[in-house]
């Protein structure tokens, strides 16, 4: 029978015209008033139509004509309470709405990235959280990993200053289970030894979004490779008038200075833009010598050729010409035997942190641009296709100048060493939605993806490669999102099959073609919302994957003064399992939400690397726990969120290692993931009123464990490093210059109580002041 629905429907999607609905209607503040500029936001079901206006003066919008369909509207405005809507179009187009937003409660917060169509916080079954434009404006945060410091059962860990190393930890699981998205596709490092963004977290800049979506969890079913820990999607900023225009200044503390410009625009309800570009400088640093360059540049834009049909174009570019690597932390012992632990004659007393390397840098630039065409045919069928391409590239020149202290103790120096990578990742993906009634929505998909990797080595007159490797995948998915009871019920369930194969091997040529173990998930989700307490309860459970990167595969090492291959072209995906419940309690008319979540995540094969740095297959680990989450408006003008996650995250190793005091840690006895704390907290409190804004926020974890490694023999040493508290506050304030022209001022203190704290060794800077201002048109 089903056949007799779908087959009609499908026929139909070929040759329907498209049949015009005009929205237009009325905003106001709870006692009728005219909101002026507040934005209205009009998604499609399934998220494809996209669809921004601004308010006139008084109160009054309109959107463009939209195919039929079902479709979600957002209405948000400073210092006033989101109101969201579900329409039905023609339906809901044939007289003005009126929407009145309430004056203090938690802004609903519509969640894209959970099943890739747009879902009320009442709906989703994924433990989710959004941070908008607004709240990131007020917080005055330029890097990513600040942004996502209040996200609960998510632990940042960034070593040192600004652009150093970074770290984004899932529910105590490791950097490489976290999936990074623009505009919904995901982004990968081609040439990453695990595959993933790792390095080039610590510069990522949130520039020119309208939110960052994080989804925690098992995402592989929609997403791919990599999604285990969980999802962090850019949804780029959506531009509804224009021109606007915004540049500024800011400097301060390590010598930095920041430039910024941005442009937005929109032509005759058929095209819009944003446009962005961050200039970071960092002079001194930490130690005085630790500089870093930087330059983001973002780019959005949005034709619609007619109702439900448009054409979308992304760019983003992070670009680092020069980043001073400094040497990693290691262990020492007492004055005159301080290596003496590698051959077991001596005790360890402490560890030497990041001692300066004056000609030691890092050249990075990651650039990932997207195109997708969207197609609502009509109110039961649409499909999008779409092709990203992300180029990065890294270098590590490097030369024979070093700390006195690493001379002393007989660190090898480098000379005239470069070491390059290359890396392009393409992705073709293809998605089609059929809606079955306004209850069933399914979900097909396809993709392809091609990556390749070029490396080069060259010390002195050693010249090795360059060589490069590629594989390829093809990956067939399916989702279908259920709303049952008046859409008190929501279920949602899937499944993605990839395979993989390796293509034209430069560093083994014998092996093109050769075919590799393939992956297989699925997905399940329930979710179901009481509205006379505001109780949702919600589980989801599934298992993910992670590809073997290219490097993986084919990396080549210098080992004692022999080049190595350390690469497995045979190894296997990565294999995980998870599953997670909890509620979400909506009191207080909605001026306070509360989340409590239980997760539980089994690492069922893992990658790692063996003796020699051989890569292998081994058995996974366990991370178990629970999250918590607070999020209040109890004025029309604070907002407040608050968030605990406890984790009992941990790995059975192969061998032992000595730790720092003088035991052993055996092989083969389960102990914590390393640099996992089971205790994370974070505080954060944002306010606006008429000009004045302001930040104050506190990101806290408990100890953990952690290895160091000796820079002579390479033996490690496992420590265990104190928690801390780390407080940031700031204001701003937005003075008018003219009908057109405002001017804001602001500023801020990063680690306000000037505590010295180390991660993992490195030494983070204690207080860092900036301040700056910014001229919008």
């Amino acid at each position: 029978m089903w056949l007799l629905r779908v087959v009609p429907l499908l026929l139909l999607s070929l040759s329907a015209l498209q049949a015009q609905s005009v929205l237009e209607g009325r905003v106001t503040d709870p006692q009728g008033a005219p909101l002026h500029r507040a934005r209205l936001l009009l998604q499609s079901r399934d998220g494809r139509a996209i669809y921004s206006v601004r308010s006139a003066e008084d109160g009054r919008f309109r959107f463009p004509a939209a195919a039929p369909g079902d479709y979600v509207l957002e209405a948000t405005a400073p210092e006033f309470a989101a109101a969201v809507r579900r329409l039905r179009l023609p339906g809901d187009a044939g007289q003005p709405l009126a929407l009145a937003l309430a004056l203090a409660s938690v802004n609903e917060q519509v969640v894209v990235t959970a099943t890739g169509g747009p879902q009320l916080p009442q709906e989703t079954a994924h433990a989710a959280s959004s941070l908008d434009a607004t709240e990131l404006a007020v917080r005055q945060e330029n890097l990513l990993s600040d942004s996502l410091a209040a996200v609960p059962g998510l632990r940042v860990e960034r070593t040192a200053g600004p652009g150093s190393f970074t770290r984004l930890i899932f529910r105590g699981l490791r950097t490489t289970d976290t999936s990074v998205l623009l505009d919904g596709l995901p982004v990968r490092d081609a040439i990453g030894f695990r595959g993933d963004l790792v390095s080039f977290f610590g510069e990522l800049n949130p520039n020119d979004v309208s939110a960052i979506e994080v989804v925690r969890g098992p995402g592989s079913v929609l997403y791919g490779s990599a999604a285990s820990g969980g999802v962090i999607n850019f949804v780029p900023r959506e531009s509804a008038e224009g021109p606007r225009l915004a540049f500024g200044y800011e400097g301060g503390s390590l010598a930095q200075a920041i430039g910024r410009f941005s442009i937005a625009g929109a032509a005759r309800e058929r095209f819009g833009y944003t446009a962005s570009v961050i200039r970071t400088d960092v002079n001194s640093g930490e130690d005085g010598n630790d500089v870093w360059r930087n330059t983001n540049v973002s780019a959005h834009a949005r034709y619609r050729l007619r109702p439900g049909m448009s054409l979308t174009g992304n760019l983003y570019l992070s670009d680092t010409p020069r980043l001073n690597l400094n040497l990693s932390p290691f262990p020492i012992g007492p004055a005159g035997n301080e290596l003496g632990y590698e051959n077991g004659r001596g005790p360890v007393v402490g560890f030497v942190s990041n001692l300066d390397d004056p000609d030691d840098y890092r050249v990075a630039r990651i650039l990932p641009v997207s195109t997708r065409f969207d197609h609502t045919v009509n109110g039961a069928y649409g499909y999008s296709v779409a092709y990203q391409a992300v180029f990065s590239r890294r270098n590590f020149p490097s030369g024979p100048l070093q700390d006195p202290l690493a001379t002393r103790l007989g660190v090898f120096p480098s000379v005239a060493e470069i070491a390059r990578f290359d890396g392009d990742d393409h992705l073709l993906d293809t998605h089609h939605t059929l809606a079955l009634g306004r209850h069933s929505l399914w979900t097909f998909g396809y993709q392809y993806e091609h990556q390749s990797a070029t490396q080069e080595y060259v010390s002195g007159d050693f010249h090795d490669g360059p060589s490069t490797d590629r594989q390829s995948s093809h990956a067939a998915f399916f989702h279908q999102q259920l709303s049952l009871l008046d859409r008190r019920l929501q279920i949602g369930f899937g499944g993605r099959y990839q395979s993989f194969r390796v293509e034209n091997p430069g560093s083994i040529p014998s092996l093109s073609g050769l075919r590799t173990p393939s992956a297989k998930t699925g997905d399940i989700s329930v979710a179901y919302y009481l509205p006379r307490t505001g109780t949702k309860l919600r589980a989801h459970g599934g298992n993910a994957f992670r590809e073997p990167s290219l490097s993986e595969r084919f990396q080549i090492a210098t080992l004692s003064g022999q080049r190595v291959r350390i690469g497995n072209p045979l190894i296997e995906p990565e294999r995980s399992v998870s599953v997670d419940a909890g509620l979400d309690q909506f009191l207080w008319h909605d001026r306070l939400q509360i989340g409590a979540t239980y997760f539980y995540t089994r690492l069922q094969s893992l990658i790692e690397s063996g003796t020699l740095f051989q890569q292998r297959n081994v058995r996974g680990g366990l991370s178990r726990g629970a999250e918590f989450e607070l999020r209040s408006q109890p004025t029309r003008y604070l907002s407040l969120r608050w968030a605990y996650t406890y984790t009992n995250s941990d790995f059975l190793p192969a061998f032992f290692v000595l730790r720092a005091d003088g035991t052993n840690a055996l092989g083969g006895v389960a102990r914590p993931l390393e640099g996992v704390p089971a205790h994370t907290y974070s505080f954060s409190a944002t306010t606006q009123r008429g000009r004045w804004d302001g930040f104050l926020s506190l990101a806290a974890i408990g100890g953990y464990e952690a290895p160091l490694f000796s820079p002579v023999q390479f033996e490690q040493v496992l420590f265990h490093f104190d928690g801390y508290a780390r407080v940031s506050v700031g204001m701003g304030y937005t003075q008018p210059l003219s009908e057109r022209w405002r001017m804001r001022w602001f500023a801020r203190v990063e680690n306000a109580l000037n505590k010295l704290y180390y991660e993992e060794g490195f030494r983070s800077p204690r207080a860092v002041g900036m301040a700056g201002v910014r001229f919008l048109f």
